[in-house]
This record gives C-alpha cells, structure tokens and sequence, in this order.
C-alpha cells in the first residue's frame, strides 16, 4: 500500500508557510499541555463512573490485593483491571488519592498519543495534515473531556487507536513486523481495559478496508499467529486468573450483563443516528469544513487507499455499533482519532484552496483563530466548568464533614443507594442497606448513620431519628440528601448545631 496521499502538490501551496506552520505547532503544543492538565485538580469527582475507578484504586492500597478489584469491600469485575493499575504507581508515588494524582496518568496517555498521532500522520500523509490531525483531536471536546478524568474512555483510544496506527505502519512496509507486533500489543492492553469490545476498533475495520481494496497484507496481518499469541499474552492472563479464583458465576453474569445485554438485549440506548450527531459535536466547529467540496473529497478519499483505511476505521466501528441495543457516546470515544486524521487531511485540502484566495492574509487570521479556539477550550475546563457543575458537588464537602464528625464507632450507612462520589470522599466503605437491615438494627437499639436521598426520606419518617444534615442539590439539581442518626441521640456528637444552618437553607 504504497500510494501516498499528498495534500501539497506542488509550488505556492501551504507547504510554503513556514512562519504559520510553526505558529500553530507551538499553539499545539501549548494547548495539549493546558487542555489535558491544568485545572485537573479543580473539580471534584462528578460522575460515579469516575468515583468507582477511583474507590477500586483506594481499595487496592488499603486491601493490598491488587488483582480482584472491589468497590465497597465487595467484588467489582465489570471492568478489566488495567485503568487501575495505570493508576496504582502515579498514588503509591504521591502517597495520595487525590483527583489529580488518579487523574494523571490518563492525562499523560492523552498527551502521550496525540503527538504520536501527529508523529505517524506527519510522516505517512505531510506535516499539515499531521498538525491539523493533532490540533483537531485536541480541541475535540469529547476526547478532551474524558483525557481529564479517570476513566476507561481515553485509556481504551489509546490502545486501539494506536494498534491501527501501527497496523498501518506495518502496511507502510509489510516487511518490517515490528509494527505489527506493537498492534497487537496494544490490542491486547485494549482488551485489558474493557474487555472484547477492542476487537470491534481493530478487527472489523482492517477486514472490510483489506476486501475493499483487495489489500493482501492487511488480511494477512490479521492471521499473524505471533501477534495473536502476544495479545493472548497480554489479554488473557487476569481473566484466567479471575476464573480460578472466583465462582465461574460471577465472570458469566459480568458477560452477560455488560455484552450480551448491551449488544442484543433491551438496554436503554439512544437513537440510531447518535453516533453522527457525537462525531459532528464533537469535532466542532472543524467539522464544518465537511460542506467544503463535499463530493469531490469523498472521492477522493476512498479513491485513496491510505486515506480510505482511517474513513474506515470510525466508519466501521460506528455502523456496527449503531446497531447494539445499548447506544451511548463514550462508546465511540476509541474511533476519534481515526476521525481527526481523516478530517485533518481534509482541512489541509480546505486550507489549501483558501491560501490561493488569502495567500497574505491567512497567517495571522489562522493563528488567531485556532488559538481562540484553544483558549475556549482552556477556559471552560478551568474556569467555567467548575462553575456550571457545582451543584454536582458541592454537598460532598458538608456531608463528609458531618460523618466525620462522629464517634469512629458509629458505624455510616446508604440507606438504598451506593453513593461512589461520598464512598471515595470518606475512603472507607459506606454499605448500602435497605428495610430490613435498618430494622434489624433499630431493634437491636445499635445507634448508626443513615445516609438517604429524599425520594427515600418518607421511608424513614417512623424512625426515632434526629437530621445531622440536609442539603441540596446534591448530585443533580432536583435531588437532597439528608444525614441521619438513628436512634436520635444529640450525645452522639457536640457539633449538632452547626449543621442547622444547612438545614435551614434547604428549600
């Protein structure tokens, strides 16, 4: 597959910016630092996806058991461990669990694979395409988002995003099966981070892209024993362990629940069409140069084989998803890069045709444009985020400063509900029990804390019980929460009145 796609042919092109070019690689560079990074310590923990990563983390530490993952002292094998211990070194180094230090190690994944990108595009398809490549994932807000936070999305593009970059390399120069040998590896850790799902981003694209164009290397790749046997490697080890180690129930009803169930189940899933809307949000405003000579670049792009193959590898991934009964956005976070290569080329060619027009006024309209646009991007993560979504956390302060303020032997409960973001804020665990473990207890006369949200509080209106604290919004705007102790006795704590000023504030 040798037939390269050049998007500066010729002379009086792009290519002869150099000034500009240089301009927008030190934007580049300036904005992956800023958008991955800064202000990842501002905002709390704001979905319980990213608190159960976090809580597995802390878990490990203090259990010392680092290759069955629990939340709340219980079993917890919906998600292969490899998120976790990435982020095991990063809080055994600081000594901490803190936001920032777990959020680390995927904001270095981040920035770590999109100068890799850039690398690789650079080299196969020109340095504008290279830089618009990486400029374009960086300012993707879909991929940005989850680079700031501990969470599986980013970790998994990295994988299976660089497992096709290298698959190409290796369709680059067939002879060199050291390329091929890094795509499995990566495909392999893909499959340690979520699981078989990783296939779909490598396997599926490689194979319609090599019938397409009758491409013999790339479906002989596919049959590389050696590299399937380093996936295997790789893959297999932690889930044969699991196997011997636990009830073969327990693994049987994670596949069920998070494949079966998701792929052809009845699971609550978004439209049809949701995939289109994520990838033309997500690449805003980039991804309206796709109205620029529409026809003619879609031509040429699949009349491209080099080009074709990354059209394919989101194309792929996002029809076959398209058609599993669970539909959500994260799911496609693995195919963006493959998108901001595709659609970098194309604003190079957009670009292209603009110099002609704006040959000596596009320097200084360009950089300034696409520093604006990086700058957007700084500052929502670092000023206007932590704004918008303070009532996602702002009750987690007060409430674990209430329970904290109790005697160590009165033991915290969730009354219904498992509350992850308050289970990592107390870093212990809270269990979650319901009427007849509260019953129990109230006959017994055992004197605990009760943590409810107010759809639950009439439940509980029989109860000799005194209100510690009451506060909304907790966690969504029309949610409360409220801090009980069961049986009311103020001795529990000194510090009684000082809650009452939340109480009162509570509407």
């Amino acid at each position: 597959m040798k037939n390269s796609y050049n998007t500066s042919p010729g002379n009086n092109t792009l290519e002869e910016q150099k000034g500009l070019y240089r301009k927008l690689f030190w934007i580049a560079v300036a904005g992956s630092v800023l958008i991955y990074f800064w202000g990842i310590w501002q905002v709390p923990v704001l979905t319980h996806n990213e608190a159960r990563r976090m809580i597995v983390v802390q878990e490990m530490l203090s259990n010392h058991n680092y290759l069955i993952p629990t939340i709340n002292n219980e079993i917890y094998i919906e998600k292969p461990p490899l998120v976790y211990w990435l982020a095991l070194p990063f809080a055994m180094l600081f000594k901490s669990t803190n936001e920032w230090v777990l959020r680390l190690p995927i904001a270095l994944c981040a920035f770590g694979f999109t100068w890799l990108l850039f690398q690789r595009v650079n080299k196969h398809f020109g340095r504008w395409p290279g830089l618009f490549s990486a400029l374009i994932l960086i300012t993707c807000m879909h991929f940005s988002n989850f680079s700031r936070l501990t969470e599986i999305p980013t970790l998994m593009t990295v994988c299976c995003a660089s497992a096709v970059l290298f698959y190409f390399d290796y369709l680059q120069e067939p002879g060199k099966k050291g390329f091929l040998f890094l795509a499995y590896a990566c495909l392999g850790l893909g499959f340690l981070t979520k699981g078989p799902v990783a296939l779909i981003f490598f396997i599926s694209p490689i194979l319609v892209f090599g019938f397409v164009y009758k491409e013999r290397n790339a479906l002989k790749g596919l049959i590389f024993i050696r590299g399937w046997l380093i996936f295997a490697l790789l893959a297999f080890p932690w889930y044969l362990y699991v196997l011997s180690a636990l009830d073969k129930g327990q693994l049987g009803g994670v596949i069920q629940k998070d494949i079966v169930h998701k792929v052809g189940g009845s699971a609550d899933s978004g439209p049809f069409y949701l995939y289109v809307l994520v990838l033309l949000g997500s690449f805003a405003p980039w991804s309206l140069v796709l109205a620029y000579k529409t026809k003619a670049n879609i031509k040429t792009a699949f009349a491209t084989p080099n080009y074709a193959y990354f059209g394919y590898a989101f194309i792929v991934p996002v029809v076959i998803m398209s058609f599993f009964s669970a539909r959500e956005a994260n799911y496609i976070v693995p195919i963006l890069p493959h998108a901001a290569i595709f659609l970098g080329i194309w604003v190079t060619a957009f670009f292209e045709g603009l110099y002609r027009s704006w040959k000596d006024r596009l320097d200084l309209r360009l950089s300034l444009a696409i520093a604006a646009l990086v700058m957007v991007h700084v500052l929502y993560y670092s000023v206007i985020m932590p704004r918008i979504f303070r009532y996602k956390f702002e009750a987690f302060d007060p409430v674990i400063s209430m329970i904290r303020k109790q005697p160590e032997d009165i033991a915290v409960y969730g009354y219904k509900n498992l509350f992850y973001q308050l289970v990592y804020y107390h870093g212990k665990p809270i269990p979650r029990i319901g009427d007849k473990e509260v019953e129990e207890m109230v006959m017994k006369k055992k004197a605990f804390i009760l943590i409810a949200e107010n759809k639950h509080w009439d439940h509980l209106k029989a109860l000799d019980s005194s209100i510690l604290l009451e506060y909304k919004p907790f966690i969504n705007k029309k949610r409360a929460v409220r801090v009980y102790c069961i049986p009311n006795k103020s001795n529990l704590t000194d510090n009684i009145s000082e809650s009452r000023p939340e109480a009162e504030n509570f509407k």
